[in-house]
């Protein structure tokens, strides 16, 4: 009798016992389930992300900057590479070209330019190479442009010197660390830099700048005065207009842009800046 009795205890007291592990044992299954399931779409999502960043990514490489050789020039020690970077502007927009000057493998001068080709992919036959003995002469010819033709010298270094300096005036476009861009504002008759002309003028051991109030800074090459430490200092902004005397020069090129360069000497501020006077009047 008394087996009985504890039998039927024991079935009291165990029977909720295995009722609540079995429910925790499904809920537990369900919860790892769940969180197998959770892990799978997170990993999915992640997958698909970084595939869309990765096509994204390589779409803007091959359209952006992706580089293809249109043809190769060799003289001497040097050699020219014509690349086409990107792809042109859809449907029928302009091609993005870039000239690249080697000496003996190393680059030691390039230039980006634009080819107006009806949205057509340029080639070899879109440019004429001519080599001279101080420079590499490139035609651009497009089926939606005059012929446009760019230089590269072989001695970036190489200039003409001037006896004497010649002047001109100029538009400040921006600086850079140890020259400035500009465009000619008047040439004043200096023989080398038409009206309009754009120029990148290079600071030299010598070279010194005249602010409108007389003072003076000169450019030490060792340290690099440059923006921001002089244009903050003489607050000079673009468009302002500058007298410049040119010591040494490459050769003018119409199309070569800020590409074409010159030395500079003394360098002076003349733009008539307008201060606003705050009235005292009530």
């Amino acid at each position: 009798m008394l087996g009985i009795v504890i039998f039927f205890l024991a079935a009291i007291i165990l029977t909720p016992v295995a009722v609540i592990r079995e429910k925790l044992y499904v809920r537990n299954h369900r919860e790892q389930i769940n969180m197998k399931k959770r892990a799978i779409v997170l990993w999915s999502l992640r997958s698909v992300v970084l595939i869309i960043v990765v096509a994204l990514g390589l779409f803007i490489y091959k359209t952006g900057y992706e580089k293809t050789e249109l043809g190769s020039y060799e003289k001497d020690d040097h050699k020219l590479i014509i690349w086409h970077v990107g792809v042109p502007d859809f449907p029928f927009g302009q091609s993005y070209c870039r000239l690249e000057l080697d000496k003996d493998g190393k680059k030691i001068d390039e230039m980006d330019f634009t080819l107006q080709n009806d949205g057509k992919w340029p080639d070899s036959e879109n440019f004429t190479v001519f080599w001279q003995d101080d420079r590499v002469v490139i035609t651009a010819h497009g089926e939606e442009q005059d012929d446009k033709t760019y230089a590269l010298f072989l001695n970036e270094n190489s200039m003409n010197e001037l006896s004497e300096p010649v002047r001109l005036h100029a538009n400040l476009i921006d600086w850079n660390d140890d020259s400035f861009r500009v465009q000619v504002c008047d040439a004043m008759d200096n023989g080398i830099f038409p009206d309009g002309g754009q120029l990148t003028v290079e600071f030299v051991e010598g070279t010194y700048f005249i602010d409108l109030d007389g003072s003076r800074t000169d450019y030490v090459a060792q340290r690099k005065l440059f923006e921001p430490t002089v244009a903050k200092k003489l607050k000079w902004v673009e468009g302002m207009v500058l007298d410049i005397e040119i010591t040494a020069y490459q050769d003018f090129v119409a199309d070569n842009g800020f590409h074409n360069r010159a030395k500079a000497g003394r360098i002076e501020n003349i733009d008539v800046i307008a201060i606003d006077v705050p009235s005292n009047e009530e």
